[in-house]
């Protein structure tokens, strides 16, 4: 379902240019019309970003794939009726260079998981979510076995009074491990996706209809006047 930048904006309760979020004021986001951001223009390649509500990782092919299905079920539950979102995919944890108990952990860990939003868990033609860009990457890392990618996903809430609650958002920033540390890294929209891509996701539903449990009152436009911040007040939304 196509809507337009202002209609997430107004969902998501932030300013036109994202100014009052604070993880997103040092970047410059351009609409793409499958309902995502571009983070557009350069990027300084640093880790001086704070640890909290951040993962980085370096992907390479790894021979040693192991069944992470169980893990998963564990969990799948955790956030419902929303699903249960992974900062690092599962499918994508089989390509870091760790142990195998330590790759079953992270599937379960609270330091990766999140309350997400079908529409931005999943993917769908023109509606493009995580899973989208996870999907390639792993793609990528199958067809071109030697490289190593620097992935970075980052949980985006609208403010600090917000997070005990849903985030609006999580970015994506990927790209060849072989930058140098000082070197900018030009990041632009592509018709095809390729390295390096830095996006942000927003979190939100606008319709109900494939998720059991959850009041169509949280997926419309109107929420201004019932006075509801489902990114603060998570407890009306999650079972608990």
């Amino acid at each position: 379902m196509q809507i337009s930048e202002k209609d997430i904006k107004k969902y998501l309760k932030v300013r036109d240019n994202f100014e009052n979020v604070r993880q997103l004021q040092n970047y410059n986001l351009t609409f793409q019309k499958e309902n995502y951001f571009w983070i557009v223009g350069t990027f300084h390649n640093n880790n001086m970003k704070s640890q909290n509500n951040i993962i980085r990782a370096v992907l390479s092919y790894n021979e040693n794939i192991i069944k992470l299905k169980n893990q998963r079920k564990k969990i799948k539950k955790k956030y419902k009726p929303l699903d249960c979102g992974h900062l690092l995919a599962v499918e994508l944890i089989n390509y870091l260079n760790i142990c195998d108990m330590c790759k079953k952990e992270l599937v379960v860990s609270e330091c990766n998981l999140f309350p997400q939003f079908p529409r931005a868990n999943r993917n769908k033609k023109g509606n493009i979510g995580q899973a989208r860009f996870e999907n390639w990457l792993r793609a990528y890392i199958e067809n071109n076995k030697t490289d190593k990618i620097y992935y970075e996903v980052e949980k985006i809430y609208r403010d600090n009074s917000s997070k005990n609650g849903i985030p609006i958002g999580t970015r994506l920033l990927a790209y060849k491990n072989n930058v140098p540390n000082d070197e900018k890294l030009e990041c632009k929209p592509n018709k095809e996706l390729k390295l390096p891509f830095h996006v942000f996701i927003p979190n939100y539903e606008i319709k109900s209809d494939n998720i059991d449990g959850f009041k169509d009152e949280y997926c419309t436009e109107d929420l201004e006047k019932r006075k509801i911040d489902i990114y603060h007040d998570a407890c009306r939304v999650l079972k608990q």
